[in-house]
């Protein structure tokens, strides 16, 4: 066959190459709610790629700053991407020909008892050889094209899949913070509390030993103390425990790890939350998009193994220099060459190919359901962080008035002490009071605030999605 009738027939066999075997994916159609049950929000979200700015806090943007350019597990979740970035290479290069060079030098002895090696002129005798082969699979079917299309919806899954653990890095980093911050407050409150209480048990103390009345036992007031100093004790240990957990997420070591002091209040933040239309969950939240690629991949692996029900063509080619000699080696008469197509077909494989697609058909089914069931529990994840974080805000209102109300008696029974019309067993009292209502808001501050962050993970901010 000439060249020219060859390379004629690869390009005919290349035409139908513009059409795929096997399903053509569609996104599955999810019923979406207009909006969310406990938002009055029905316009689209505001900008939450920086979302921990509201919080005013410059000792969370330093420490969010320094997760995301030294965390481990992102890191490693970066280099899950580049893995699957070439893996897609891989598969893009194979719909290309390969060409090998090849090369030998063979000392050969030939069977004397076989007429046709009995005629040669030289027995043993050498064969050197010296060529490029090529080898091109032409995609009739697109069955490279769909493990191509596959292999790229994998690699776009891993790039959400670390968004995720992105996302997760910075909530988890933002609750650390917030509970730091808090329990160092509860520490110095309960401090108070203990010299209150100290003061408190050897004024009982003397008012006893005077054979006086006190409506708290010296022994009560004893308990009372002691229960406080167990508290720092306690407050201590979990702010010690929750250092060491930021630590690991700065991926330092504990002993290199130093975080600034605090300003003394629990980071709030200072802006309205906007929750924005459900359905722009579908396209914000890094799982939901992950598991939609996987579905992608899904459904591109059973036109790949469809494909393999059809005849594989091939264009074959073959260049080299084959002689006896050195010095004929690379002489005209040495030339060989051949090119032209091939193809090969499975004809019998006892259900093999049927039972690869059927197996490729579970796991696109396994995969439709993953992503059903991800949109399902990301709109109810959404949900419950929203009743959380009202019903808290609602909480920290009423905290916030018994606070003040609190204060005002406080104010007041201060004026009467140093009138002299009360002891100061009974000014202590309202003070120590007064530090128990602190503590209840400090604590529901930090669940205000906690609960911020779980609505913004929720959400799936922390990057630009558009």
């Amino acid at each position: 066959m000439k060249i020219k009738q060859a390379m004629l027939l690869a390009y005919v066999m290349l035409i139908p190459g513009c059409a795929t075997v096997g399903p053509h994916y569609h996104r599955p159609y999810l019923k979406v709610p207009c909006r969310f049950d406990h938002s009055d929000e029905t316009t689209r979200v505001g900008d939450l790629c920086n979302w921990w700015q509201a919080f005013n806090d410059t000792g969370l943007d330093c420490l969010i700053a320094q997760a995301v350019n030294h965390n481990y597990s992102l890191r490693a979740a970066f280099e899950k991407i580049q893995e699957l970035r070439w893996n897609y290479n891989i598969k893009t290069a194979e719909l290309l020909p390969e060409i090998d060079a090849f090369g030998f030098i063979l000392r050969n002895r030939y069977s004397t008892d076989i007429p046709f090696f009995t005629n040669t002129t030289q027995n043993p005798g050498n064969l050197l050889g010296l060529g490029v082969a090529t080898l091109w699979e032409l995609d009739v079917w697109g069955r490279l094209r769909k493990a191509q299309s596959a292999a790229l919806a994998d690699y776009r899954a891993q790039i959400e899949a670390t968004r995720d653990v992105y996302i997760m890095l910075l909530a988890d980093v933002a609750e650390l913070y917030i509970s730091l911050r808090a329990l160092e407050i509860k520490i110095e409150i309960r401090k108070k509390q203990v010299a209150i209480d100290k003061e408190l048990l050897a004024l009982s103390q003397d008012l006893f030993h005077a054979g006086l009345f006190n409506a708290i036992p010296p022994e009560i007031q004893l308990q009372s103390l002691l229960e406080s100093e167990n508290y720092i004790l306690v407050l201590e240990k979990m702010a010690v425990q929750t250092q060491n957990s930021l630590a690991a997420l700065m991926s330092e070591n504990i002993a290199d790890f130093c975080l600034p002091a605090g300003s003394g209040i629990v980071p709030l933040s200072n802006g309205m939350l906007k929750t924005g239309i459900p359905s722009e969950l579908l396209r914000r939240r890094p799982d939901i998009r992950e598991a939609e690629q996987k579905l992608i991949a899904a459904n591109e692996h059973i036109g790949q193994a469809i494909g393999d029900f059809f005849p594989k063509f091939s264009l074959v080619g073959l260049v080299s220099s084959l002689s006896s000699t050195f010095k004929a080696w690379f002489s005209g008469s040495s030339l060989a060459w051949a090119i032209g197509p091939a193809f090969s077909w499975p004809l019998i494989t006892f259900g093999r190919i049927t039972f690869e697609v059927r197996s490729k058909k579970a796991v696109y089914r396994q995969a439709l359901y993953t992503y059903a069931q991800t949109v399902i529990e990301a709109f109810s994840d959404v949900e419950n962080n929203l009743v959380n974080y009202f019903t808290q805000a609602q909480t920290l209102a009423l905290s916030e008035k018994k606070l003040a109300s609190i204060e005002k008696e406080r104010a007041l029974t201060e004026c009467r002490f140093r009138a002299g019309l009360i002891d100061r067993l009974q000014y202590l009292y309202i003070e120590k009071q007064t530090l128990a209502i602190k503590l209840e808001t400090i604590d529901n501050q930090k669940e205000l605030s906690t609960a911020l962050v779980r609505v913004y993970k929720a959400l799936g901010g922390g990057w630009n999605c558009d």
